[in-house]
């Protein structure tokens, strides 16, 4: 009773830091926007280094709620996390510089490198965020995953602000921006449909509502503000991106609290565990195709770094999944094995007996079937006198002897039905052949000398001969052969009776 006092009193703490948190998250999300709104009547580069610190600080926000998560994950989980949360810093690193500059407090010479610098390695590290180790990707895959990351982070580079000043690109670079946070988001949703793992999941969830946002901002700040109604400065569509930022910071601190329970590994299909790769290639190949437009030769090489890349994936992926179907294959051929194989002696069971008259039934070369029941004399004497170990013994050495037997007849079937007694299912034999391979056992037994105590052991068996009629079963052989088995026992066993 008092631990469940305290565990209720701790639940509820941590329910009151989280909302305490949340409420100080959107109380400062409102205090950005408002002092943003306000810094728009002033001076517009006032305002537009306002809205870059404003932006900042909440990019910052958002790298210390992955933190969090990062301490609480281990290995691979951990280095996706701490990537997710050096995209949003290296994001802050670059509107801080570019805030401090329209305020005039930091000369930032040569911005334009830097800034390309800065977006080709958010690009690359939100990339590798969401494909790193992908759906059990081996090694190889990772490789080729890492070199269409490293071409992506190329091309961004080449696509803003080169530094050669590329009058096409600085003119786009804006739709270019926009476009490239919707492919972001579009790399980790089909990521997240590949999810292995629970907390893989969640990180892949968060991050497509990271970059959902990033989206909707950027068509709010770039195409709306600059490019439809020619803002040459900061405006009211810029304040988005910071309230979005903070909404995301609550979402992931109310997620990092209620996160828990048990992992459940995933399965995703071959069609899934390849759009991830596919979208990669695609945006490598979307980038260079407006690269050639100005630079031919290195848009040629990158799409075709892309494509090879691409293929050689697909071959890696095609081959692991057709050993991943043998594997399975080879698992349910175990499986179906237990299902008609007695453990102990490796013979076949009752089911397998039946399955194989089936077979015999549905065969127009085979005219009659034999069937022998066997049975263990003084069994339960040598289990007595000797341990269950020593009876599991004597068991396998007589299913090896029936094995034997069985071998020489084509088609022949040997089986366990149970306990001390089992099956032969020989396939064209007449009556003389089948008491004549019924004694041969017989004899090879006995010749064993297995002590069951005063005695040793022997086999009784009951033998029927039957032509293959549309009315023939299982079950009336089995009838037959039990009857001359019980006439074997009782005129004194170790012999062999056939049925009428």
């Amino acid at each position: 009773m008092l631990l469940d006092r305290r565990e209720t009193a701790a639940a509820a703490s941590r329910r009151f830091r989280e909302v305490r948190l949340s409420i100080g998250l959107a109380a400062s999300g409102l205090v950005l926007a408002g002092i943003s709104w306000l810094a728009l009547r002033g001076d517009p580069l006032v305002a537009d280094g306002i809205s870059y610190l404003s932006y900042t600080f909440s990019l910052l926000v958002c790298a210390a709620v992955c933190v969090p998560f990062a301490l609480r994950a281990r290995e691979t989980m951990r280095v996706r996390w701490l990537l997710f949360a050096a995209v949003c810093a290296d994001d802050a690193i670059k509107f801080l510089l570019a805030g401090l500059t329209r305020l005039g407090w930091l000369v930032w010479t040569h911005s334009d490198v830097w800034l390309a610098v800065a977006a080709a390695l958010s690009g690359s590290m939100a990339l590798l965020a969401a494909t790193m180790f992908f759906s059990r990707a081996t090694r190889p895959m990772a490789a080729l995953d890492g070199a269409q990351v490293l071409l992506f982070g190329v091309l961004r580079y080449v696509l803003v602000f080169p530094h050669w000043k590329i009058h096409v690109f600085y003119q786009h670079h804006l739709l270019i921006s926009t476009l490239l946070c919707g492919f972001y988001f579009a790399t980790s949703a089909t990521a997240l449909m590949g999810a292995g793992s629970k907390e893989e999941r969640r990180f892949l969830r968060l991050l497509s509502v990271f970059f959902a946002l990033q989206v909707v901002a950027a068509v709010c700040m770039n195409q709306i503000s600059y490019v439809w109604l020619h803002h040459e400065f900061a405006s009211g569509w810029d304040i988005p991106e910071t309230v979005f930022n903070m909404a995301f910071a609550i979402l992931a601190l109310r997620v990092y609290h209620r996160a828990g329970g048990a992992e459940a590994e995933a399965r995703p299909t071959l069609f899934v565990r390849n759009l991830m790769p596919s979208f990669l290639a695609l945006g490598n190949v979307a980038l260079g195709l407006f690269v050639m437009s100005v630079f031919r030769l290195y848009g040629v090489a990158a799409i075709l770094i892309a494509v090879v890349c691409y293929v050689l994936r697909t071959a890696l992926l095609q081959s692991q999944a057709g050993r991943e179907r043998e594997a399975l294959d080879e698992v349910n051929r175990r499986l179906e094995q237990l299902t008609v194989r007695d453990a102990l002696t490796g013979t076949g069971n009752r089911r397998s007996v039946a399955a194989a008259l089936t077979r015999c039934l549905g065969s127009p070369q085979v005219e009659r079937v034999s069937l022998v029941l066997v049975d263990a004399d003084w069994f339960k004497e040598a289990n007595d006198n000797h341990g269950h170990q020593y009876g599991d013994e004597v068991l396998v050495a007589i299913a090896n002897v029936l094995r034997g037997a069985s071998e020489k007849v084509p088609g022949g079937h040997c089986a366990r039905l149970g306990g001390d007694e089992f099956v032969l299912l020989l396939p064209d034999l007449d009556r003389d052949a089948a008491f004549n391979l019924a004694e041969e056992v017989r004899l090879r037994v006995s010749a064993m000398a297995m002590q069951a105590g005063e005695r040793s052991i022997s086999i009784s068996l009951g033998a029927t001969v039957a032509r293959l009629t549309a009315g023939l079963t299982f079950e009336s052989l089995m009838n037959r052969a039990d009857e001359a088995l019980y006439r074997a026992k009782s005129m004194g066993r170790n012999r062999v009776e056939m049925w009428g």
